[in-house]
């Protein structure tokens, strides 16, 4: 693999963190919250199956720099599944695309040619197999599915948590009748 195609690579698993950033700053408390749960099941999961079957859970032969910040060293002996970087982008697509409500193989090739992209540079970058890719995007599908339908109940939870912490005023009780 040549130093051009790895610092592509690397570019594109990198992405996570920006995503991350930008979550935080436009306070998608229910996204986070889909990330944060994808981490901690792809983080336990990957400590459970190492060396179990090999085929399926083991890294593949020569996988180095493979964790968030594509650092870390070799990494070919522990396990690889699932795929936490295709989780990550698959929960956040996938809460994009229900919230959008949009429809139709168009739309739904727009939305998943990140999470494409992702598997694609993740294999590449030879961090993972096909099994453990599938397996993060089946775990972020889930994961986004089903906080989907709590979207709401967990932003008005969130929000009277921090309202409560931080004396945040809620401008949807602001009496619009008042004189000034």
């Amino acid at each position: 693999m040549t130093s051009n195609m790895l610092i592509i690579y690397n570019t594109i698993s990198i992405t996570i963190v920006v995503l991350m950033l930008q979550l935080l700053y436009n306070q998608d408390y229910t996204i986070l919250f889909g990330e944060l749960l994808c981490s901690i099941i792809q983080y336990f999961s990957k400590k459970i199956t190492t060396g179990w079957y090999p085929p399926i859970f083991k890294r593949p032969d020569g996988a180095t720099d493979c964790n968030l910040f594509n650092y870390g060293g070799k990494e070919d002996h522990c396990s690889g599944f699932p795929s936490g970087h295709v989780a990550s982008i698959a929960v956040f697509m996938e809460m994009l695309l229900l919230r959008n409500n949009t429809s139709g193989l168009y739309n739904k090739i727009i939305y998943y040619i990140p999470i494409v992209l992702m598997a694609y540079s993740r294999y590449m970058k030879k961090c993972h197999n096909i099994i453990q890719l599938f397996a993060g995007y089946v775990l972020g599908y889930s994961v986004a599915n089903i906080l989907h339908k709590y979207d709401d109940d967990i932003k008005q939870y969130v929000k009277t948590k921090l309202s409560y912490f931080f004396n945040i005023e809620d401008n949807d009780d602001i009496d619009d009748n008042k004189e000034i």
